[in-house]
């Protein structure tokens, strides 16, 4: 075995026991993603007993997962309930609980009393398949990207590490070099955050830049003497990414760039708020390393439309870096103000 590979077992398994039920529901999910991709999605609450579903087709019945993330009692009453819930919304052919903890021999037995045998079950000849923790560390070995998205960098190992290294900055003669080289930075990319996906596209200063027929949740643009890189982050499913938003600031600034914005839109014409304002957001984790104190915007122009437009509206901001100006930008579309000086802004159509 690898050195170190026991450490990082043994810290995965305690991280895994207390990571927040929305990480661990959010785990599942990509884990039946990957072994029926394209075929399952993850539900909100109400969910009907399914965290996470793979539809009924005309060919088969639905399956479920329930993830339970207790890190130590279960609470097999909750799990009852998910489970009549599950087959009397979706009428499953399968139902798979998952928990973060190994089940000892008497948790066992609850399991297969309490679900295989319930009456529900039974009639409905539902099969119950548990997850335990030790099967869910095999799936993410199998998958680790998965484990350092969710467990961090410490989950590489060193050969993993090593060959990423090479291949990061190895040989570049052919197109066949070029393709690897950029699918190792678009995995690496990748492995770096739990929440957002990511698109990183190199070119020259002189190349336009990407139409993307999904509005990114956030965009941004290195530009330097060897040419530009743009980085483009969009939610995961199921991540819990909030909306950004848009306010004037509290102050003489933020009054009167409010004040002359209400007039352009009275207007109906476009205001560009270029002070006493700012632009907050939930910041993907490479653009957080990318740029100091990514999460709030001040300065810099906002066109901001009439609330009756459709067209989305985008936040641009240069920062100066030594030898590379850095240009943010995210699409915003006006909403119903929260308060006097604060408005809801989206990044999505």
């Amino acid at each position: 075995m690898e050195g170190g590979a026991a450490e990082r077992d043994a810290l995965l398994r305690q991280q895994m026991k207390v990571m927040p039920p929305e990480r661990f529901e959010q785990m599942v999910l990509e884990l039946a993603q990957r072994e029926y991709p394209g075929e399952v999605r993850r539900l909100q609450h109400p969910d009907g007993g399914a965290d996470t579903l793979r539809p009924a087709t005309a060919d088969r019945k639905a399956e479920v997962w329930q993830a339970k993330r207790y890190g130590d009692d279960i609470n097999w009453e909750e799990c009852e309930k998910s489970l009549i819930a599950a087959i009397k919304r979706w009428d499953p052919s399968k139902v798979t609980f998952v928990f973060a903890r190994d089940l000892s021999q008497q948790l066992e037995r609850s399991f297969q009393r309490r679900l295989v045998e319930h009456e529900d079950a039974r009639r409905a000849g539902v099969e119950l398949v548990p997850w335990n923790q030790s099967e869910v560390v095999r799936r993410l070995d199998e998958n680790p990207d998965l484990k350092m998205r969710f467990f961090g960098p410490e989950q590489e190992s060193i050969f993993d590490a090593l060959d990423r290294t090479i291949k990061s900055g190895g040989r570049l003669e052919s197109g066949a070099d070029l393709v690897e080289r950029a699918q190792t930075l678009s995995k690496y990319a990748e492995q770096r955050d739990v929440d957002f996906t990511y698109a990183v596209t190199a070119a020259s200063e002189q190349t336009p830049a990407p139409q993307w027929p999904e509005l990114p949740y956030l965009q941004i643009e290195l530009t330097g003497a060897g040419g530009k890189v743009q980085v483009a982050a969009w939610p995961r499913e199921g991540a819990n990414v909030q909306l950004p938003s848009f306010s004037f600031t509290d102050d003489v600034a933020g009054h009167e760039a409010r004040a002359q914005a209400l007039r352009h839109w009275a207007r109906g014409e476009e205001a560009e708020v270029t002070e006493g304002a700012r632009v907050q957001f939930h910041a993907p984790e490479v653009i957080r390393e990318l740029l100091p104190d990514p999460t709030e915007w001040q300065g810099g122009g906002v066109p901001s439309r009439p609330r009756r437009s459709s067209k989305p509206n985008s936040k641009s901001l240069p920062q100066t870096r030594p030898s590379t100006i850095a240009s943010r930008s995210a699409p915003c579309r006006p909403a119903r103000a929260r308060s006097v000086h604060s408005s809801a802004t989206s990044g999505r159509r």
